[in-house]
């Protein structure tokens, strides 16, 4: 994660805003990106105040349904190391 501090004109939109973050920071965002104002998804005419914060949010790359499936396959498949933090009863 890359974050840079700018100083923008007052009345800037968000559009604006990301414009001279990429200007200043070398940021480069797709089409698809979405920006967002405090981690809620802003519309690009959107007017910046004070202290905002605006975070480019790229799409997903996979659904998180199928990463957890995926990661359960994964450890199934994975060789048992023994029942970590159980009791063990000795004989």
């Amino acid at each position: 994660m890359r974050e840079i501090s700018l100083i923008v004109p007052n009345g800037s939109t968000v559009e604006q805003a990301a414009e001279i973050a990429r200007a200043a920071g070398g940021f480069v965002c797709g089409e698809e990106s979405s920006l967002s104002v405090w981690g809620k998804k802003a519309g690009r005419g959107q007017r910046v105040r004070g202290d905002d914060r605006i975070e480019w949010t790229e799409p997903l790359v996979i659904d998180p349904a199928e990463a957890r499936r995926l990661r359960a396959e994964r450890a199934a498949a994975a060789p048992s190391r023994g029942r970590h933090g159980s009791r063990h009863r000795l004989i």
